[in-house]
């Protein structure tokens, strides 16, 4: 097995209509974090011999991207727009040994951030909503 650079994780997203997506990456992306999550219900009684016992829960994902805001990118401006007129939205995170994750989100949360002497940052949060397919 191999190792794998960070650049092969990429966030995409939707800039065309939410009925045909056309998947387009984020400019200027220095970070994406894919999280997937299960909950677990608890059914641990008194036969459970002091140990915990579960069932599956509800799963639920979101994505955490960081960027040099660039000006004028097309993924970057329609996630704003989404964000602002808090629509739901079509993403992808794609790997380059082409796996796939899609899924309709609605981004939660957005910033932007500048020093003085340094390039201005962006970063948002694209929460699940419904399933996440990986083909």
């Amino acid at each position: 097995m191999s190792k794998v650079a960070g650049t092969a994780l990429r966030f995409y997203g939707n800039t065309a209509s939410f009925a045909t997506p056309t998947y387009t990456a984020i400019g200027g992306e220095t970070g994406v974090t894919l999280n997937l999550n299960e909950a677990s219900i608890d059914i641990t009684d008194k036969d459970s011999a002091g140990w915990k016992e579960t069932l599956a829960g509800i799963k639920d994902w979101n994505a955490a991207v960081t960027c040099h805001y660039e000006a004028g990118d097309a993924a970057g401006d329609q996630i704003e727009d989404d964000m602002i007129a808090s629509t739901l939205a079509k993403c992808q995170v794609k790997t380059i040994n082409s796996k796939v994750y899609s899924g309709t989100c609605r981004y939660t949360s957005m910033s932007w951030g500048a020093n003085h002497d340094g390039a201005v940052s962006f970063g948002f949060t694209a929460e699940g909503t419904g399933v996440l397919d990986k083909t």
